[in-house]
Parts: structure tokens; sequence; C-alpha cells
């Protein structure tokens, strides 16, 4: 339907058409089926398969006890955290779970990509 339309369709969908309500409320409170429905299919599948080689990553370079390993391990409870959450709680929608969320990622990203780089010039 489109990215930020989930409550602009909500009341088409609802249960009880009579009932409105509140703008803030209209949420699936599942942040994977909003994504998934918002975006599509073929967008929930790249985010999922962009998160999951980001903590593949990050395990592979926990495991092989690098020089940031504390670090990686730090983000990826942070990250996994946030995912729990994702299932109960819209997470992505508000602001600072939103950076932080992001922020996360992107610092384990770049630990773990600035090593195994220098790992395969090896």
């Amino acid at each position: 339907i489109g990215l930020n339309h989930y409550k602009q369709f909500f009341d088409k969908y609802s249960f009880d058409n009579n009932k409105r309500i509140n703008h803030y409320l209209k949420t699936p409170e599942n942040m994977y089926l909003m994504i998934l429905c918002e975006s599509g299919l073929f967008s929930f599948l790249f985010f999922m398969l962009f998160i999951l080689s980001i903590l593949i990553r990050s395990v592979i370079y926990i495991k092989l006890k690098l020089e940031n390993s504390e670090m990686a391990l730090v983000f990826i409870s942070g990250i996994a955290a946030i995912l729990v959450s994702m299932l109960t709680y819209d997470s992505l929608y508000w602001t600072v779970p939103f950076y932080i969320f992001w922020i996360y990622c992107g610092m384990l990203s770049s630990i773990t990509l600035k090593e195994t780089k220098c790992l395969k010039n090896i």
C-alpha cells in the first residue's frame, strides 16, 4: 500500500468500521508486518537478508576473536533486542529506536567489514 500508508488504510480493513480509532493507535504492533504491508514481499525479503547478512558476518567476526569482537557483541545484543521488540512494538516507526537501530547496524557493519577486508588480503 506504500510507505506510511498503513494508518490511512487502517479504517478500510478494520473489524469495526463504525468505531474511529486515534491516528497514533493505528498500528499492527508488529514491525515485520508493517514492513511487509507497506513495502511488499520483495522489500521485506531484502530487509531480512540485509539484517541476516550483518548478523552472520558479526557472529563469524566474534568467533574469530578479532580486534573489536567485544564491541561487536555489544552491538549484536542491541540489534537483537530491537529485533525482538519489533515483534510486539512498531519500533522503526518512532524516531529514537529508528536511529538507534540504524546506528547500531552501521557501526556493526563498519567494524566487521574493515577486519574481513583485511583478512581477505592476507
